[in-house]
């Protein structure tokens, strides 16, 4: 059995090297086609290599507005000959070429753990509340529910302002 075996393997090794020959060092053609329509090289006068300023002069360049209503200044540079905002770009975080870790968003040129910082919980500049932990992107995540404490039956007693002597009369 194993000399039957033995034939057609020999054929389909010596085909794949007929077909390895054929087709070059490079591979195939085809392959070749499609990652030249996906990914066509810049031409020579594109890209801001040569003319890095550009990055600078885009139109919406002046600010965005946050959630909070804060106002946050948008930073461009030139980065492998594309203008890349280093403020919010993940593979680009503040300077080119530092990428944040998996899971991690880019807020204003910093790498955040947006899973549990509880300033940007979930997304950028989402603060949970005071005493409240950011867990998987969400602001106080199965936490205990806080002691029960309404119906008040009656209210509390103000605080009682203790007697304090009356000041002497004048003479």
């Amino acid at each position: 059995m194993s000399s039957a075996v033995s034939p057609n393997k020999d054929l389909v090794m010596a085909i794949g090297r007929e077909e390895s020959r054929q087709r070059g060092p490079n591979g195939s053609a085809w392959l070749k086609k499609v990652a030249k329509e996906m990914y066509p090289r810049p031409r020579a006068s594109t890209g801001c290599w040569n003319r890095p300023w550009i990055c600078n002069q885009v139109e919406s360049s002046s600010s965005s507005s946050l959630s909070n209503g804060e106002r946050q200044r948008e930073k461009r540079m030139c980065c492998r000959n594309r203008c890349v905002e280093v403020s919010s770009d993940e593979n680009n975080c503040g300077v080119c070429g530092v990428r944040c870790p998996f899971g991690w968003q880019c807020c204003n040129g910093l790498c955040m753990h947006t899973n549990t910082n509880p300033f940007h919980c979930g997304n950028c500049f989402h603060r949970c509340d005071l005493g409240s932990l950011c867990s998987y992107g969400l602001c106080g995540y199965a936490l205990p529910l806080p002691p029960f404490t309404f119906p008040i039956p009656f209210p509390p007693d103000h605080p009682k302002i203790p007697n304090s002597h009356p000041p002497p009369m004048p003479s």
